[in-house]
């Protein structure tokens, strides 16, 4: 498939895959709130606003075979507030219910949709030795936070539709994602470290799958290019790293020293009870492990660049822009 629409074209996904398509000579609609960030990038640009069940879609549908849906209200300040979660509903389920409308209308013939390892939940489940069972796209639904059900009932109504109309469905679960320019935890982590801030995660023991943006993007464009018909769904990730190692990591990267500090389990957790930010500190010490096997076999993903160049080249931008 030659013309393809990318949803949420701006973002940090968004912008590198759209010059990675047009380097693979795709035409490329970007479908964008902001449109300045992918001009240039892509062969046409549509507008198409604040995204709900009243989004219009057909414009930016318009002559494409495909769409890669990244359009999404992300995890950040995930909240069990009412107001919070309308909005992930509002952007996440609705957006896309109004997405798979126009698609259909506009005879677009295989959606790719980015959803996430959340879907599932936060955690692995574990074995009778303690260790971390990697989970599949074959693992019970158990999603925690509106962002995880969000997802998860955005795959389920894109499922519905799709086997109702013929349109081929591939859905991808990755984890936390990290590459030049990332935002969210991952940056405050890396500013921290930046800044010789002490960490008290030396005690961690956890294990978390990640996966770079650029082997994201290589599933992504597996998944438009491949022959398979009906609807797939694909867990994928290309690293385990407990947190400390993850530290470790960020920290030779950027040319710094990982100042870790040992600090009991339960106290982070009680810190988190008082701050609030209990969501954040089970990030940080509960183990996420992300099996990658059934992609790797059906689409022949793999991921291509290891960890010590991957933060070496984070580290250069982030020195680079200060930010």
């Amino acid at each position: 498939m030659d013309r393809v629409t990318v949803t949420g074209a701006s973002g940090f996904i968004g912008v590198r895959l759209c010059e990675r398509l047009a380097k693979a000579q795709y035409s490329v609609t970007a479908a964008t709130r902001d449109t300045r960030s992918v001009a240039g990038r892509a062969s046409r640009v549509v507008a198409v606003g604040e995204i709900s069940a009243t989004t219009r879609w057909t414009e930016a549908l318009k002559g494409s075979n495909a769409v890669i849906h990244l359009a999404a209200r992300a995890h950040q300040a995930d909240s069990t507030d009412l107001n919070i979660r309308s909005e992930f509903w509002r952007i996440n389920v609705d957006g896309t219910r109004a997405l798979l409308s126009d698609a259909v209308k506009t005879g677009i013939k295989r959606i790719v949709f980015v959803s996430s390892i959340k879907a599932i939940g936060e955690r692995s489940p574990l074995a009778e030795d303690g260790s971390p069972v990697a989970i599949s796209s074959d693992s019970l639904t158990q999603p925690e936070g509106s962002y995880g059900e969000s997802k998860l009932a955005a795959e389920r109504l894109l499922k519905e539709g799709c086997n109702a109309t013929g349109i081929s469905l591939v859905i991808l679960r990755p984890p936390l994602v990290y590459g030049p320019g990332v935002r969210g935890n991952l940056a405050t982590l890396l500013n921290g470290i930046m800044h010789g801030v002490p960490l008290p995660f030396g005690s961690i023991k956890n294990q978390r799958s990640l996966i770079h943006r650029e082997h994201l993007i290589d599933a992504i464009m597996l998944s438009l290019a491949t022959k398979l018909t009906g609807t797939h769904i694909f867990t994928l990730g290309d690293c385990v790293l407990s947190t400390p190692d993850l530290v470790r990591f960020m920290a030779a990267g950027l040319g710094r020293s990982a100042r870790l500090l040992p600090c009991p389990i339960s106290v982070l957790r009680a810190l988190g009870t008082l701050t609030r930010s209990s969501a954040a500190v089970s990030r940080l010490t509960e183990s996420l492990v992300v099996d990658s096997e059934i992609i790797t076999r059906e689409l022949g993903w793999r991921p291509r660049i290891d960890l010590t160049s991957a933060w070496t080249e984070i580290g250069e931008q982030y020195r680079r822009s200060g930010s």
